[in-house]
């Protein structure tokens, strides 16, 4: 089965964006407001009704110790990603992520974040998260970076530890989903581990991830991900792995 490509937007003009150049699943979030930063519930609706389950929907709620139920928040998303940084002193994490899971609407699913870099970010190590993401209510799982002005996934991690933590989810019967400031010749390195996606926010913007979408960045993605060597289209949605 194939990778689909996540593209990570923080409005509906780029959501239409990057949903014609070829993303497989669009996921919402405010660059400006951190490595998970939450876009407003109105644009979360606005995204929602725009894609209209053309592709999946997904969205950062930002870090677990900030967070607070979103009033109004829209149905149709089928993720809610927390962060755990400073959660690593935090005894009662687990439970506290387990409560926030459960406010989320009937057919939103949660998402624990492993950060890369989890020592600068205090979060817990990604092995005790594996461990407690299905006890909480996650179904899937994403390695991202904090530190996304020094870090990168593949400067914090090996090929071979994201390769053993993919086959950990896989075992477990949680989705994989890698991120972390990735590069295409990072795709390159990281697609034959075959994590459910890729996601990607910087690659696809002109200048840095506080930039706008570019159509055409994204296509390049597209086609990278998808292996096409010609024509940049989105590969069919029923080939993407468990449609994370």
């Amino acid at each position: 089965m194939s990778t689909g490509l996540l593209v990570s937007v923080r409005d509906i003009s780029e959501a239409a964006d990057a949903l014609s150049a070829g993303a497989d699943l669009i996921d919402l979030k405010e660059p400006k407001r951190g490595p998970l930063g939450a876009v407003d519930v109105t644009v979360m609706s606005q995204v929602v009704s725009f894609v209209a389950g053309r592709v999946p929907v997904s969205v950062a709620l930002g870090e677990l110790l900030d967070y607070v139920p979103l009033p109004g928040f829209p149905t149709g998303i089928r993720w809610a990603k927390f962060g755990l940084a400073g959660c690593g002193s935090v005894t009662s994490w687990c439970d506290r992520l387990q409560a926030a899971v459960n406010t989320l609407p009937a057919g939103t699913e949660g998402v624990a974040v492993i950060y890369a870099d989890w020592e600068s970010a205090a979060a817990p190590a990604p092995q005790t998260i594996v461990q407690q993401a299905l006890r909480v209510g996650c179904r899937a799982v994403l390695v991202d970076t904090w530190d996304k002005s020094h870090s990168r996934l593949l400067s914090a991690w090996s090929i071979a530890e994201c390769r053993t933590l993919l086959r950990q989810l896989d075992e477990l019967g949680l989705q994989g989903v890698l991120a972390g400031s990735l590069r295409p010749c990072d795709i390159e390195l990281l697609l034959p581990l075959e994590p459910d996606f890729i996601a990607v926010r910087g690659a696809a913007c002109e200048g840095d991830r506080s930039g706008r979408i570019a159509p055409s960045l994204v296509r390049e993605l597209a086609a990278l991900v998808h292996g096409s060597a010609g024509v940049k289209q989105a590969i069919p949605r029923e080939n993407i792995r468990h449609q994370f």
